[in-house]
């Protein structure tokens, strides 16, 4: 009864008990690591006691969730002990009688009441056991949800080859993130070769970003094509499809980390100078080497020690370093002012040569000299 009927039952007065204890902890780290990255508008918004009101509250119930769990345990355990005990008196009982009655020897009395005691030591784990055992599926159920998840988009059996001439072709793509959802990307065609350039322009909400999100078959499109060389995007390995790009992101992100290592991400092997031109184009090399420490100053989570427009031109300084066929720019002028931002295009486009270039931009600084514009609406 010990090691069967007590853990079951102590299982299924548990078991939902511990799942909802898994997601509140859940809850509770959300909130917070969450609360911490907006900690500045939290303290510019005078917000503090709407989130301190959220924070007490989840504590309240995790508390509430392990004291009902203790409350269980400790009864169980209770219950346990309290068979041991009986257990115990009542071998010691039936003993003193097989004794009397000459039945059994005196090494024999000692034997069985440390045997009765052995066993329900070996017995008594299993109510602690069985008790965690809920909140164990629901962290494995957690986590097999996210490992069972198929990605978007999967290279095909058998991938094509991809040219080793460059050239892009967009045929009549459309493109909605939801089925129900007006497109994003309309009927968009254009072609371009091995050291183009390329701008799309066009307001927020027009669908640049998209573009570069199809193209890395981060989404598929619904309808149309993109080729690369004479294959279709769907058609070739997807490490060989992004190996052929090189993408500053309208949102970069650094990792907690110096630059150098940053830098490196794009280039495991690129050499000191490599790094230092490429920071120069982007111009961000004065910048950094007038810091203590250099190209070996520590940046922070999500560059947080840094202002925006340096976190974008170390990002473009990343871009520039894979030296990959085409280089998209995702609104690389974010946060610069505008001779700044026509100085390091012109940068850009003296150093890229024989590299094709798509400028994604709202804004029109060096749109005249690109071979092509192409206007996106919203």
């Amino acid at each position: 009864m010990a090691g069967l009927v007590i853990p079951l039952m102590t299982f299924k007065a548990t078991q939902s008990c511990e799942q909802s204890l898994v997601e509140q902890h859940a809850h509770l780290q959300a909130h917070l690591s969450e609360t911490l990255q907006g900690l500045g508008e939290v303290l510019v918004y005078d917000s503090q006691s709407h989130h301190q009101k959220i924070y007490h509250e989840q504590c309240a119930a995790l508390t509430h969730m392990q004291n009902k769990l203790g409350f269980i345990a400790s009864l169980s355990q209770s219950l346990v002990a309290c068979m041991a005990s009986v257990t115990v008196v009542g071998v010691m009982l039936v003993s003193a009688l097989l004794f009397k009655n000459a039945q059994i020897e005196p090494p024999d009395f000692a034997l069985l009441v440390l045997l009765s005691l052995a066993s329900f030591d070996a017995v008594s784990p299993m109510s602690a056991a069985l008790q965690g055992l809920g909140a164990v599926q629901r962290a494995a159920q957690r986590l097999f949800d996210i490992a069972d998840q198929k990605p978007t988009c999967v290279t095909r059996h058998n991938p094509a080859p991809i040219s080793q001439n460059f050239s892009l072709n967009f045929d009549n793509v459309s493109f909605a993130y939801q089925k129900e959802q007006q497109p994003v990307l309309s009927h968009l065609s254009f072609s371009m070769k091995a050291g183009e350039k390329i701008a799309i322009i066009g307001p927020t909400g027009a669908g640049k970003s998209s573009l570069v999100n199809v193209l890395m078959r981060f989404w598929d499109v619904d309808d149309g094509h993109i080729f690369i060389g004479d294959k279709d995007i769907k058609d070739v390995d997807l490490q060989a499809l992004r190996a052929q790009f090189s993408v500053m992101p309208q949102k970069p992100y650094l990792f907690a980390g110096t630059i150098r290592d940053n830098l490196h991400l794009a280039n495991p092997q690129a050499s000191q100078a490599d790094i230092e031109e490429a920071c120069y184009i982007a111009g961000i090399h004065d910048f950094i080497t007038a810091l203590p420490d250099g190209y070996d100053t520590f940046v922070g989570e999500n560059g947080h020690a840094l202002s925006g427009g340096q976190v974008k031109r170390i990002a473009l300084a990343q871009a520039l370093l894979k030296k990959a066929p085409c280089l998209i720019l995702d609104e690389p002028a974010e946060g610069l002012d505008y001779a700044m931002e026509a100085d390091i295009l012109s940068r850009v486009i003296k150093h890229l040569d024989e590299t094709a270039l798509i400028l994604i931009t709202h804004r029109h600084v060096g749109i005249d000299r690109m071979n092509q514009v192409i206007t996106l609406k919203a």
